[in-house]
């Protein structure tokens, strides 16, 4: 019996010193936690830097004076900055040590909305830049996470939503970009709501209410009154974003109903009547524009996986066709400006600088 102890002790001694031998090798770097991970040679970490140490620039928007607003990063984080000619230099308007992660230019002036987290946090803040001065003052609330920003289209009013840490619960705030004192909750929202398009006359936000990947709603705020009107039906629809015509009567929208994929539609605000835009279309409808004086629908459409961009009078019945501007990998809507040009298309070029 002694020697059958003596045995079994011995081959658990062995056990748990295999164990320990073969243990993984735990080691902290940065802020990852590896096991059994080799060190990269000092020389490979060099070489690779030149693949992966990559930068590409951003359109955010137009500036007041034609030049354009771009996000970019010469330095280790994104930053804002602006370029005033075809090919010119880029001059930098932020430089802070947390990157930018979106950008828009107040309507009618030269005031940039930015937002940025701290640390990666994503509590992401809304700032307003002063360019003559580069000093920044910030909108939000510190310590909460907004997101969704929006202009008024006379740049008088500032609509996001603002996400609790404690429920999944978006409220929408309003304010005016010069007084930071104005902010104030519009809509105590349910689930993830979102603003994505001011009236012509900054009385009442369309909001978005996302569900799932297959279901969303849409509906309209009074600014003033906080009364809120649902727009859509009680169906298991998806819509993709919306813009309210110049006159405020109809929105325009993007809905996969009665459809495979998702088609332009606009909604009349009074009857709640929803006519197809594009109903002969065999392919999906990826994103639109509504020019400023309503008569022209830009929208660009994935055919057999290549996009096409094509215009449409919207004075004409549903059924009519869009003209197509072009036809490309990649293509995105009109960017409006507010002067010459007035319109840009981004398209994907060949190595070549072709366009494809």
């Amino acid at each position: 019996m002694r020697t059958l102890f003596l045995a079994a002790a011995a081959l658990a001694a062995l056990a748990v010193s295999a164990s320990a031998q073969t243990a993984p090798a735990r080691e902290e770097r940065g802020a990852l936690r590896v096991e059994n991970v080799p060190v990269t040679p000092p020389d490979v970490s060099e070489r690779l830097r030149q693949y992966v140490n990559t930068r590409s620039a951003g359109f955010a928007d137009w500036l007041p004076d034609g030049g354009v607003l771009i996000s970019t990063r010469f330095g280790d984080t994104v930053q804002l900055h602006r370029v005033d000619q075809p090919m010119g230099a880029r001059s930098q308007l932020t430089f802070f040590e947390e990157r930018i992660t979106g950008a828009a230019v107040k309507p009618g002036a030269s005031d940039i909305l930015f937002t940025r987290d701290v640390g990666g946090d994503e509590n992401y803040a809304g700032y307003m830049l002063e360019p003559a001065t580069g000093r920044a003052r910030q909108l939000t609330e510190a310590g909460t996470r907004n997101e969704g920003f929006i202009w008024s289209d006379d740049g008088e009013q500032i609509a996001w939503a603002y996400v609790p840490n404690t429920e999944p619960n978006y409220d929408i705030f309003v304010a005016d970009p010069d007084n930071v004192q104005s902010r104030r909750r519009v809509f105590d929202g349910e689930g993830a709501v979102y603003p994505i398009d001011f009236s012509a006359d900054g009385s009442k936000l369309l909001l978005q209410r996302y569900i799932s990947i297959a279901e969303s709603h849409l509906f309209v705020l009074d600014v003033a009154s906080n009364e809120l009107t649902r727009i859509t039906p009680d169906l298991t629809v998806s819509y993709s974003g919306g813009e309210f015509t110049p006159d405020g009567r109809s929105i325009i929208t993007l809905s996969d109903e009665d459809s495979q994929f998702q088609r332009l539609v606009r909604i009349d605000l009074a009857t709640g009547e929803r006519t197809v835009l594009t109903p002969g279309l065999s392919w999906g409808v990826e994103g639109f524009d509504v020019s400023q004086d309503g008569r022209t629908i830009a929208y660009v459409v994935n055919e057999a996986g290549r996009s096409s961009l094509r215009l449409m009078d919207a004075r004409k019945s549903a059924s009519a066709s869009g003209a197509a501007v072009a036809a490309g990998h990649r293509q995105r809507c009109p960017i409006r400006s507010r002067k010459p040009p007035h319109r840009l298309y981004a398209q994907q070029r060949d190595g070549a600088g072709r366009c494809l």
